[in-house]
């Protein structure tokens, strides 16, 4: 099957229920690998809890399961639980669900935004900027129908970044469309682009990539923490590393900065990497 990639503006154009308070629908973005991208239901999930939350407070933190996998020739219907409501802070719970199935479930914090004493991890220097770095073809993300959704423009290995002690590798990347200047909307795509990759450090510092015979590996979980206003049409820089693996399972932590040097967001996601059958 072969059909057109949406964009963000029509991934998160989510649907009302008529008949149930809090309960979304969102399309599909088509993959031909036949599995939703995690990506996706993790930014329609965030989109969804900010539907029912006031304008003016911005998510800040969101902690999810991938728990079945999705069919992108299917739309995701999303239940909102409003699981807390403070003077300064909402929680809400998202289930995405198919067929009667929770393929995905997350809870989302949204939190005022107060003065106080700041600091962050420093942006790595001397890497090659964004319009350094060749476009790949289709974006190199057709498989994954991003070819409509992101820019990403992957850092030659080796990078500057070095390291011996862990595996680390890095991306630019950016929403290819002008999204709307509302912090719900853009912290929603930058769920959308963290899950892009995340995994593979994981999986190289073995030697393994995505299409290594007999390799299963799926995304288990994401964490993902906001730390201020978001521009993801904005060239942003993705940072990643595997602190650790085994038991069937790796991890991996992002760090995503604005070009300004500025840090957007912290992310973390464990996931499957395991051998089945003859490497």
């Amino acid at each position: 099957m072969d059909m057109p990639s949406l964009g963000l503006l029509e991934l998160f154009d989510l649907t009302p229920a008529e008949d149930r308070p809090d309960y979304f629908r969102g399309p599909s973005q088509w993959r031909d690998v036949g599995t939703v991208y995690g990506g996706q239901s993790l930014g329609q999930a965030v989109m969804a809890a900010s539907l029912t939350v006031d304008g003016s407070r911005p998510a800040h933190s969101m902690h999810a399961y991938f728990l079945r996998a999705g069919d992108p020739t299917e739309p995701v219907d999303y239940a909102v639980e409003r699981i807390q409501e403070g003077r300064s802070s909402s929680r809400r719970r998202v289930q995405a669900i198919q067929d009667g199935q929770i393929i995905l479930s997350m809870i989302a914090s949204f939190q005022d935004d107060f003065p106080s004493p700041a600091h962050q991890s420093e942006m790595p220097t001397g890497i090659p900027g964004p319009e350094e770095l060749p476009a790949r073809e289709g974006n190199g993300r057709a498989h994954s129908g991003m070819e409509a959704t992101l820019d990403i423009r992957i850092l030659p290995d080796p990078t500057p970044l070095g390291g011996q002690e862990f595996r680390r590798m890095a991306q630019w990347m950016r929403c290819i469309e002008d999204l709307p200047d509302d912090q719900h909307f853009q912290r929603a795509a930058l769920a959308y682009g963290s899950d892009a990759g995340l995994l593979l450090p994981a999986l190289v510092v073995h030697d393994y990539l995505s299409d290594t015979k007999g390799l299963r590996a799926a995304s288990l979980d994401h964490a993902l923490w906001w730390h201020g206003p978001v521009h993801a049409q904005d060239w942003l820089l993705y940072v990643f590393e595997t602190p650790q693996s085994g038991d069937g399972r790796g991890l991996t932590m992002g760090r995503i900065f604005a070009e300004d040097g500025r840090l957007v967001a912290t992310v973390a996601q464990e996931g499957m990497a395991k051998l089945v059958g003859p490497a």
